[in-house]
This record gives structure tokens, sequence and C-alpha cells, in this order.
């Protein structure tokens, strides 16, 4: 299960459970992001828990490269228990823009997304506040 939402510089796409590997949630992002003009996409499975087969992981890596394609740029950021690696590797082998790691900050640093757009401030905020707390 996904939701969707236009955040200024890109594309915000949070996942929760039950999470399903199919070529129709990757279109639907690909659809989401050509009708608001977007090429950046940020994946937010951080609620995810249940973790995948190597084999929906190969086919992952395969739909970003071929739906998704080297024009949109996607970030996901996970918890480090459920990387490995393999979508990210399949992906980029096949020219897509991927990459996956664990910390918000990093993905955003990786998009390119700056600080103007009111929600990138906003956890950068909150992190920093962590941080000095």
């Amino acid at each position: 299960m996904h939701s969707c939402e236009n955040r200024g510089s890109h594309l915000y796409v949070e996942v929760n459970e039950p999470l399903v590997i199919t070529a129709a949630v990757f279109q639907d992002v690909v659809d989401t992001c050509r009708s608001q003009n977007l090429t950046k996409v940020l994946v937010d499975l951080r609620a995810v828990r249940s973790t995948l087969s190597t084999f929906d992981r190969y086919k992952a890596g395969i739909y970003f490269a071929s739906i998704l394609g080297p024009k949109i740029k996607v970030v996901v950021v996970a918890q480090a228990v459920l990387i490995t690696g393999m979508a990210e590797t399949v992906a980029v082998n096949r020219y897509g823009k991927l990459k996956v790691c664990t910390d918000m900050e990093e993905a955003l640093d990786w998009l390119g997304v700056e600080k103007q757009d009111p929600h990138v401030a906003a956890i950068k905020s909150y992190n920093s506040d962590k941080d000095v707390k």
C-alpha cells in the first residue's frame, strides 16, 4: 500500500505494509511524476517491517530501471536490516538512477532537494533538534 504526495521539488511516496512489488505500483509513480512534471522521487519505506525475497528485490531493481527509467531519480529510505543492495545494483546496472539508504537527510542530499522546499526544511530542522538533545 502506498501514497504519493507532490512536495514541490519531488514526489514523496510513503509505503506501508504490506509491501507489494508489482509493475502497477511503479507505473503509478511514473504516471504521477509525468502528470505533475517531477523527476525526483523519495520513497519512504521506514514503516515497512517485512523483508523481501531475493527474487522480489531483483524484480524491484528491474522495475526501477525499466519503468522509471534514467530520467527519474529515485532514493529509497529504509531500515538497515532490510537493505541488501540487490535492487540498487540491478537498477543501476540497467541505467536506473536509484540509491537506497537509511538516513533521510542523506537521501534528500542525494536527490538534490534544497532547503527552500518547506517539507525538507522541516525534516532537517527536526533532525538538527534531535542531535542537540
